[in-house]
């Protein structure tokens, strides 16, 4: 991606994408998410994004539409904005669902607790990335478990739009903070840098042994460089 023309305190905010990304594809125009102020611990949401940044582009097929729609009804399939901080609460209680659920199913195939990196390939299919010494068997648990499979796809695309929701809150808040042409163009550069990694990071969730852990949400929860 170009560094893009900033030339005036009009200009649209450039938008990034994760198109790459099979299991969540999710910006503002695909998530409707609602920014959250600056050091904002409240679960009330601020105003919605900008109506330029929306459009009726569907969710990934990928994402757990169960997820969404018992924490947010209607409002998920009409796609009204939702609530950034909701959904986090919502996938954080599904991950420890399915990593109960995981652990459960590992030690039924006799499988130990080291850990390792879950990945999707081009087809949709669970796999461990890296070497393992139980790789082919915890694939193949996934092969032969298609509710499991289902489930992580689910599981895994849901924590990516929460990284990406995170990304794309920091963004506007920091877009909109100064709207001078030097400021914004440091803003896009810092972010695109930031963009690169997160991209890096999405579609690999590590199991610690005990936990899934998501690589995205980990990447944006570390320290700003």
């Amino acid at each position: 991606m170009e560094m893009p023309s900033i030339t005036s305190r009009n200009d649209v905010m450039p938008i990034f994408g994760f198109a790459r990304n099979i299991t969540a594809q999710a910006t503002f125009r695909t998530m409707l998410l609602e920014p959250q102020p600056v050091g904002s611990t409240s679960s009330q949401p601020r105003s919605a994004a900008p109506q330029a940044l929306v459009s009726a582009a569907p969710a990934s097929p990928l994402v757990n539409p169960g997820i969404m729609e018992a924490v947010f009804g209607n409002r998920f399939r009409d796609r009204e904005p939702i609530n950034e901080e909701a959904f986090a609460g919502a996938t954080d209680q599904a991950n420890a669902h399915f990593s109960a659920l995981l652990a459960l199913r590992l030690s039924q195939a006799g499988i130990g607790t080291s850990p390792f990196m879950l990945t999707l390939d081009n087809t949709g299919a669970v796999r461990v990335k890296g070497d393992h010494p139980d790789k082919a068997r915890i694939e193949q648990l996934f092969l032969n478990d298609k509710t499991l499979a289902n489930d992580y796809r689910g599981i895994a695309g849901s924590n990516d739009m929460v990284a990406q929701g995170r990304f794309n809150s920091l963004y506007i808040e920091a877009w909109q903070r100064d709207a001078s042409v030097e400021a914004r163009t440091a803003v896009w550069k810092r972010f695109k840098a930031m963009h690169d990694g997160l991209g890096q990071a999405l579609d690999q969730m590590r199991w610690d042994g005990r936990h899934l852990v998501s690589e995205g949400r980990a990447y944006m929860d570390r320290p700003d460089d």
